[in-house]
């Protein structure tokens, strides 16, 4: 998929963000964006203030570890 896709999504989120900084839907939506360009230290991030704001958003607990496995930093 092309890339340029990918950037507007994530400007589109964290444009609404601005607006509802504390929603962690809008947290994980950029994570995935992030994810799905390959910018995965930065999906990781994105997936960590999901779960600071929800810990009990189960998809982004899903997710993050898989990031980590991606970066090759599993323990």
């Amino acid at each position: 998929m092309d890339t340029e896709w990918f950037d507007d999504a994530i400007a589109v989120y964290l444009n609404a963000l601005r607006y509802r900084p504390n929603d962690p839907a809008l947290q994980f939506n950029v994570a995935v964006a992030l994810e799905d360009s390959g910018r995965f230290r930065e999906a990781l991030r994105s997936y960590e203030l999901c779960i600071e704001r929800a810990p009990e958003f189960t998809d982004a607990d899903f997710n993050a570890p898989r990031i980590h496995e991606e970066l090759d930093e599993t323990t």
